[in-house]
C-alpha cells in the first residue's frame, strides 16, 4: 500500500489537504471517505478503513473538511451543506484524475454528507455510512450548553473531547434545517448502514431510520462492541472487511486471478500503517496481484512456513542475498543468490531468511 499527500480547492476556494492511500499492484476501484464531525482525515478510524481497503484493492481518498486538520479556511465560517459541497469538489478532483470514485463512504456526520452528496456524484455506485445520524442536527447535542452562547454571539468556542473549536450560529441553523429522508429514499444506490448497538453518541435508531427510508438494495450490519469512533484497531478492521466485501458484489471488482507462476498458498504481509506496527496479511492467490520474481538482481524472500514476506533489492557489493523460495512440496527451500550459485536448504521453517553465497 502507498499513501500520498494531495491537495484540492474546497467550496469556497480554500486548499484542502487529502491523503490518497493506494494499493501496491492494480487499483480495482476508487472510494471516497468522509470523516467523522470535527474529526480531520487522520483520526485512527478513518486511516485503518482506508488503508485497508487500500491493501485490498481499492484506493481511498480521505480529507480534511474546510477549516480542519490542514486544510485551509475556518470551521466557524463553515456549514453542514459547504461540507457536502467539499465533498462534491472532492469527487470533481477525483474524477479530474482520472479516479472517480465508484463508493462513498461516510462516517457520523460524515455519513450524513455522504448521503446528501450521493445524488449528484454521478460515478458513485454504491454507499456506505458508519455511525451516521438520520437527522444532521443531531449533532449540536455535543455543544447544547453553547447554543445560547453560540446564537448571542454569532459563534463560539466549545469544547469538542480534547479539542477546543468555534462553531458559527450559520453552522446551527444550516444543520438544523437539513433533512435526508428524501435524499436517502431517492438515492437510487446500493447502502450499506454499519451501526454500533452500543454507541453512546449516536445511537441505533438513527441506522433503524436510515434502513427504513432506503429503498432495496440495502444492508445493515452491526458493529458489536464497537464505539462511535470506531476507536479499537479490531473494529475498524472488521468494518473494512465487510465494506470491501460487500462493495464487491455492487461495483463489480471480482478478486483478479493470481500471477502465473504464483505457487498455491502465497501469503503477503505488508505494513498497514506507515506510522506504527500494525501489519496486514494477504492470501495472494485470492486477494490482490503480486510480482512473483526470484533473480541475481532482485525480487521477493519467502518464507511460506513462517509466513513472512518481504521485498528487497539487492545491493552491489552486497555478501548477502534476500531470497528464498519454496518449491511445490514446501520441503525444500532454494536460496537464490546474485552470483549465480545456490543453496538448498532442508527446513523451510529455519527461522534466517538470508543466506550467505
Amino acid at each position: 500500500m502507498t499513501s500520498r499527500k494531495v491537495t484540492f480547492t474546497g467550496h469556497d476556494g480554500q486548499t484542502l489537504a487529502a491523503r490518497l492511500d493506494e494499493p501496491q499492484g492494480e487499483t480495482r476501484s476508487y472510494a471516497l471517505f468522509a470523516h467523522c464531525f470535527t474529526c480531520g482525515k487522520d483520526i485512527a478510524a478513518a486511516r485503518r478503513i482506508s488503508q485497508r481497503l487500500a491493501i485490498l484493492g481499492i484506493g481511498v481518498l480521505r480529507f480534511d473538511f474546510t477549516g480542519l486538520g490542514h486544510s485551509e479556511g475556518e470551521f466557524a465560517n463553515t456549514t453542514f451543506s459547504s461540507n457536502v459541497e467539499d465533498l462534491r469538489r472532492a469527487a470533481a478532483w477525483m474524477a479530474d484524475q482520472g479516479m472517480a470514485p465508484q463508493l462513498l463512504i461516510g462516517h457520523s456526520l460524515g455519513g450524513a454528507a455522504i448521503l446528501k452528496a450521493a445524488g449528484d456524484i454521478a460515478s458513485a455506485r454504491a454507499v456506505v455510512t458508519i455511525g451516521a445520524p438520520f437527522d444532521p442536527g443531531h449533532v449540536t447535542q455535543n455543544f447544547a450548553g453553547a447554543l445560547d452562547r453560540i446564537e448571542a454571539d454569532g459563534a463560539a468556542e466549545v469544547q469538542l473531547g480534547a479539542q477546543k473549536i468555534r462553531i458559527g450560529q450559520a453552522f446551527v441553523e444550516d444543520v438544523a434545517a437539513s433533512q435526508l429522508e428524501k435524499a436517502i429514499h431517492d438515492l437510487k444506490k446500493p447502502l450499506l448502514v454499519l451501526h454500533a448497538p452500543r454507541d453512546t453518541v449516536v445511537g441505533i435508531d438513527n441506522a433503524t431510520q436510515i434502513f427504513r427510508a432506503a429503498l432495496h438494495p440495502k444492508s445493515f450490519v452491526s458493529l458489536d462492541k464497537s464505539d462511535h469512533l470506531v476507536t479499537e484497531p479490531e473494529d475498524a478492521e472488521y468494518a473494512a472487511s465487510v465494506i470491501s466485501a460487500w462493495a464487491q458484489h455492487y461495483l463489480n471488482i471480482a478478486p483478479p486471478p493470481p500471477p502465473p507462476g504464483v505457487p498455491e498458498g502465497v501469503t503477503r504481509v505488508s505494513e498497514a500503517d506507515p506510522k506504527g506496527f500494525q501489519q496486514d496479511i494477504v492470501d495472494l492467490a485470492d486477494v490482490v496481484p503480486f510480482l512473483f520474481a526470484v533473480s541475481g538482481d532482485g525480487g521477493v524472500c519467502f518464507n511460506f512456513c513462517l509466513g513472512i514476506v518481504d521485498t528487497h533489492a539487492d545491493q552491489v557489493g552486497r555478501e548477502e542475498v534476500s531470497f528464498l523460495r519454496c518449491h511445490g512440496t514446501k520441503t525444500s527451500c532454494m536460496c537464490i543468490c546474485k552470483c549465480g550459485t545456490s543453496q538448498a536448504q532442508d527446513d523451510c521453517g529455519c527461522a534466517k531468511n538470508t543466506f550467505h553465497c
